[in-house]
């Protein structure tokens, strides 16, 4: 597996808070969503980081846009359409929505699309590592069948009963709106990478400074409210003791609700104005160690959501930092026959997000909006879109 070493998300999650701002069957066999039963996950580093299409930095999740639209589509429960504005690529909803953007002269506006603007939402690959039963189950169309894997639902299981066999864990991608993203994932990342090294040693931050020019912003264990600069780490008690006046307190930022509040705010450096998340200062714990901080894609995850619609909310009961588990690649434990080694292999290779959640042609769109072409009535509109950046909608929670 890749193991890319990024910049911080901070800034880049921040952007998409501010801007507020599709696929084959495949998709949506690998599509995963949380339940409210508690569930084991562990993230995939991608193979290649995302490029995010307007900060230009490297991520391991994939960064999106889509529009819904409620009574569309063959069942009339609604439409996602993903948007690729943002990546140069033509979107038939944003063209109707605002058609002389595009120099679309001879299209008219249509008013309804335009209510729905694209919302931003976040991807991530990975496995769910729970036990499920392997099933042939018919195709839709009558003719033969296809593998599916279906969880087991442990005492009581009706798929047990049937006999199904048993195999392990499942690869899957997930989709959360920028507010599960940030409430759950990152502020779980910024946790663990501030404070497990991959040398086994303790990472503490005794301050943070500006990401412009290294002013300081923020202290921890620096210097004590006597004003003494003489501070020592005592590792093995975890606390910051002052050599002027013997008082002590925890070197863990997070144990200051203050400063792990304020770390996770934007800052304007009064030296030299960036504005931007403070950088922790990070030093380990073991001595000569350069640091190198664990992430939220190293642990394996429990997870489980609450509520529904705009109160939903998705939560991480549990963390333990381990690799993906072996199981997961063991073809005695992936399938009967052929399939063991083959489901093996397939879960060695991360999920191509890019590839799996990229934008429908603009035939398949205009089929799926039931519209016309609006890009064959001026062949000037279809070279200017990509050039086009796109509108820029408030933050809000993905449509469910």
């Amino acid at each position: 597996m890749s193991e890319e070493v990024y910049d911080s998300w901070d800034d880049t999650l921040e952007e998409d808070r501010q801007s507020g701002r599709s696929g084959s069957n495949k998709k949506w066999q690998l599509l995963w969503r949380p339940t409210e039963a508690p569930t084991r996950i562990h993230l995939c580093h991608p193979e290649h980081p995302y490029l995010h299409p307007l900060s230009g930095k490297m991520l391991p999740f994939r960064s999106g846009k889509r529009h819904f639209l409620p009574k569309m589509g063959k069942s009339r429960n609604g439409l996602f359409m993903e948007c690729g504005v943002d990546r140069g690529d033509p979107c038939v909803v944003c063209a109707y929505s605002r058609p002389t953007v595009f120099g679309l002269s001879n299209v008219a506006a249509d008013a309804t699309m335009a209510k729905f603007a694209a919302k931003t939402y976040y991807s991530v690959s990975g496995w769910v590592e729970e036990e499920y039963h392997s099933v042939d189950v018919e195709n839709y169309t009558g003719e033969g069948t296809h593998k599916e894997r279906w969880r087991c639902e442990g005492r009581g299981c009706e798929y047990c009963a049937k006999k199904y066999p048993k195999v392990y864990g499942t690869r899957m991608y997930m989709e959360v709106s920028p507010g599960q993203w940030r409430g759950a994932f990152q502020d779980l990342h910024k946790k663990i990478e501030n404070r497990y090294c991959r040398c086994g040693g303790t990472i503490y931050v005794p301050n943070f400074t500006c990401a412009g020019c290294g002013e300081f912003l923020l202290d921890v264990c620096t210097y004590c409210s006597c004003g003494s600069g003489d501070v020592a780490l005592d590792v093995d008690q975890g606390q910051a003791v002052c050599g002027g006046c013997g008082a002590s307190w925890s070197a863990f930022y997070t144990e200051h609700p203050k400063v792990y509040e304020a770390s996770n705010e934007p800052h304007v450096c009064p030296n030299c104005r960036h504005k931007g998340f403070p950088k922790p200062t990070r030093i380990c714990s073991t001595e000569g160690c350069e640091v190198s901080p664990y992430s939220v894609f190293d642990c394996q995850l429990t997870v489980r959501v609450t509520g529904t619609k705009k109160e939903k909310r998705l939560i991480i009961d549990n963390y333990k930092i381990q690799e993906p588990d072996p199981r997961l690649f063991d073809p005695s434990l992936q399938g009967d026959n052929e399939w063991g080694p083959i489901m093996a292999e397939a879960h060695r290779s991360p999920i191509n997000l890019e590839e799996v959640l990229k934008s429908k042609s603009v035939d398949d769109q205009c089929l799926a909006l039931e519209k016309a072409n609006p890009f064959t009535a001026a062949a000037r509109g279809g070279q200017r879109f990509a050039k086009y950046q796109g509108p820029q909608s408030q933050d809000t929670e993905s449509a469910e």
